[in-house]
């Protein structure tokens, strides 16, 4: 009896999941398959699940393939190709209507980008810092730790300067990153690349439009008294406003040790790519540097999710299997490209 039990096991479970998947509503999702360049990827499997349940197709001559299933209002889609990053994304439905999810068909598109050149670089994720203090120090990049006294650092890549005033009640703080060198700085971005790809930035760091500097402020209320509720509100009310007028940048190009000639030019620098994508949610809003000067630091807390390709080319894609930081424990190893 308990082989018999053993094998009935999974497919109870699957009969358990097809039934609930049969109480939910009809949903219709066209998705459409393409490289980089716009072709479309005809011949290629992709899947769609929704409710724990999968299911998969193969693409047309046009790249496209339904799936025409009961799921819930949110489903998710995905598509992978040798040579090429994997590329998914969620798709949520508007509305219920007619006995159906509308829009009907939810059209959606993938874009698979070809793996070309990934590299061996110094890269981690959601790597926690502490500022030694309050004032300014200098972080090296190359050896994930601040510079002498404070770590085993050498080279200040990145310059953090704090100022902080108030307590745990109520306070106001500001980070400000700024270089070492001329020609150093970011480039913000504000868009990932389209299209669902796990590459989501861009495979050559640009030439110039490096920005010297970049600050970021912040304000806190705790407690319950009546004023800290109503400054905390505002504080809240305030950053809406600012990003609803400017969204924070998902990510950032870096160039640092750089040096030039008599004319300006560069003649050599190290770039890398400063990603705010795997930042938690702060204060309603999503994006940018990760920071907080909370009541479990007297200075304040930075994460850091970044890539250095030290070869001294603007070749951004990295290699996850050639991370130049050795041992790094699995959470700080980056999942992506």
């Amino acid at each position: 009896m308990k082989a018999i039990y053993i094998l009935l096991l999974p497919i109870l479970i699957v009969s358990s999941l097809q039934a609930q998947e049969i109480d939910l509503p009809q949903s219709h999702i066209r998705l459409t398959l393409v490289d980089e360049s716009g072709a479309p990827v005809s011949g290629n499997r992709v899947g769609s699940s929704s409710n724990y349940l999968s299911v998969s197709a193969l693409t047309n001559e046009q790249g496209q393939a339904d799936f025409i299933r009961p799921t819930l209002q949110t489903a998710s889609v995905g598509a992978e190709k040798a040579g090429y990053y994997a590329s998914y994304t969620n798709v949520y439905f508007e509305r219920f209507a007619y006995g159906k999810w509308q829009p009907w068909p939810l059209e959606t598109t993938l874009i698979l980008y070809k793996i070309e050149n990934p590299l061996p670089m110094y890269a981690v994720e959601n790597y926690e810092i502490e500022m030694p203090y309050i004032g300014t120090a200098g972080f090296d990049l190359e050896k994930l730790d601040w510079v002498q006294p404070f770590g085993k650092g050498t080279y200040s890549d990145f310059i953090f300067s704090l100022k902080r005033k108030g307590a745990y009640e109520k306070g106001e703080a500001t980070l400000k990153l700024t270089f070492s060198n001329p020609g150093d700085g970011l480039v913000p971005l504000y868009k990932y690349l389209p299209g669902g790809g796990e590459l989501k930035i861009g495979k050559i760091a640009p030439e110039t439009g490096y920005l010297p500097e970049r600050e970021w402020s912040w304000a806190w209320a705790n407690g319950m008294s009546p004023e800290n509720r109503k400054l905390n509100k505002g504080y809240y009310e305030e950053l809406r406003r600012k990003q609803a007028k400017s969204p924070p940048p998902l990510a950032y190009f870096f160039r640092i040790r750089t040096a030039l000639d008599k004319e300006g030019n560069v003649v050599s620098a190290l770039y890398g790519k400063l990603d705010c994508r795997p930042a938690a949610v702060q204060m309603g809003g999503r994006g940018d540097l990760e920071w907080s000067p909370n009541s479990n630091t007297r200075t304040a807390r930075i994460k850091l999710t970044y890539y250095l390709n030290p070869d001294k080319t603007r070749r951004m894609e990295f290699d996850r299997k050639k991370n130049l930081f050795k041992n790094l424990p699995p959470e700080f190893n980056p999942r992506f490209p």
